[in-house]
């Protein structure tokens, strides 16, 4: 049954989308995390949408790490009223790269980060 279930998720290209703002230099280090837990897809993009609530250097930071890391997209949305359209576009750029789009919400939902 895990063999078959390899098997499928082999066949998916999975799209994280994660709406991000003043992470800080926790950014990097979550993105590095998340992707580290996503083996067995076919391919996986961390699509990090940020936009205009971003007031500190996360966004620069992701844009540094997406030199280097090639299952990183950063979105910069400045369109977007609220987090909402921040998971749309998101769900839009997963969709435009054959991606399943699957949502996460932030640093907040790492363990590590609830007390947990």
């Amino acid at each position: 049954m895990a063999e078959e279930r390899l098997l499928k998720r082999n066949l998916v290209g999975l799209g994280i989308v994660c709406p991000m703002a003043n992470e800080g230099d926790e950014a990097v280090p979550f993105c590095q995390a998340v992707l580290q837990h996503c083996p067995g897809f076919k391919k996986v993009t961390f699509f990090a949408v940020f936009d205009r609530v971003t007031k500190d250097s996360s966004l620069d930071q992701m844009r540094l790490l997406e030199n280097s890391e090639p299952k990183l997209r950063v979105v910069w949305a400045p369109e977007n009223h609220c987090v909402v359209d921040a998971y749309l576009r998101g769900y839009k750029e997963a969709l435009d790269d054959s991606c399943l789009p699957v949502s996460i919400s932030g640093v907040d939902c790492l363990p590590a980060n609830r007390g947990n």
